[in-house]
C-alpha cells in the first residue's frame, strides 16, 4: 500500500464491501444453520421416538427433508427466490476473485 498511496482509498472501500458481502453470507449461513438445520433435527428426533414403525421412520425422515428443503428456500414455495439469491452469491464470487486479483 505504501508504493500505491493512489489506490489506498481504493483499496480500502473494497475491503469494506468485502467485509459486508461476507456478513451477509454469514448470516444466512448461520440462519440456515442454526433455524432450519437444528429446529428441524430436534423435531426428527422427537417424531423418531414416536414412530411406531418403519413406515413412521421414514415418513419422519421425509417430512424432515421437505421441512429442511422448505425452511432453507430450496423447496417449491421458493422457487422466486432462487434466481436473485443465485445472482448475489454469483456477484460476491465474482467480486472476490476480481479483488483476488488486484
Amino acid at each position: 500500500m505504501q508504493r500505491l498511496p493512489v489506490f489506498s482509498h481504493a483499496f480500502h472501500r473494497c475491503h469494506i464491501v468485502r467485509a459486508e458481502m461476507m456478513h451477509v453470507v454469514s448470516s444466512l449461513s448461520n440462519c440456515i444453520m442454526f433455524e432450519v438445520l437444528e429446529s428441524s433435527w430436534e423435531k426428527l428426533v422427537a417424531d423418531l421416538h414416536a414412530a411406531p414403525d418403519m413406515d413412521g421412520l421414514i415418513n419422519a425422515h421425509n417430512t424432515y427433508l421437505d421441512t429442511i428443503f422448505d425452511k432453507a428456500m430450496l423447496g417449491g414455495r421458493s422457487v422466486s427466490l432462487l434466481a436473485p439469491l443465485h445472482m448475489v452469491f454469483d456477484d460476491v464470487l465474482h467480486f472476490v476473485r476480481v479483488q483476488e486479483q488486484l
